[in-house]
C-alpha cells in the first residue's frame, strides 16, 4: 500500500492525473520526453525543475515498478486472488483518504487473463 500512497502523493504533488488508462499513459511518456528532452539540450536547470524532473522520474518508476509486480502476482498467484489483493489495497487507500483511482488503478478496467 505504501507504494500506492507514494505514486498517489507524486501524482497530486505534480498535478498528474492518473484517474485514467490514457492519464497513466500519458504520465509515463511525458516522463520519457522532459528526461530526453532536458538531457539532449544541454541547459542547466534550476534546482525547482530538476526536483520535479526526479519527481516525474520516480513517478514513473513506480508505476512500472507496480504493474511489474501485479503481473508477477498474477502469475503466482492466479487473476482472482491478484484482483482481490488490488481490492484490499484500494479500499485501504480509501480509508486513507484518497480518491479511488488517484494511483492510477483502475480496478473496474483491470483485464487479467483468466
Amino acid at each position: 500500500m505504501s507504494l500506492n500512497s507514494r505514486i498517489s502523493r507524486l501524482a497530486i504533488g505534480l498535478g498528474v492525473p492518473l484517474a485514467l488508462n490514457e492519464d497513466v499513459e500519458a504520465a509515463l511518456n511525458n516522463a520519457l520526453i522532459g528526461d530526453q528532452g532536458l538531457a539532449s539540450s544541454g541547459v542547466r536547470e534550476g534546482q525547482p525543475k530538476r526536483r520535479e524532473r526526479m519527481q516525474h522520474a520516480e513517478l514513473r518508476a513506480l508505476l512500472v515498478m507496480r504493474y511489474s509486480m501485479a503481473q508477477r502476482c498474477v502469475a503466482r498467484y492466479g487473476p482472482e486472488i491478484a484482483r482481490e489483493m488490488l481490492n484490499q489495497t484500494e479500499i485501504q487507500m480509501q480509508r486513507l483518504g484518497f480518491a479511488e483511482g488517484s494511483d492510477g488503478v483502475q480496478l473496474n478496467r483491470l483485464d487479467f487473463p483468466s
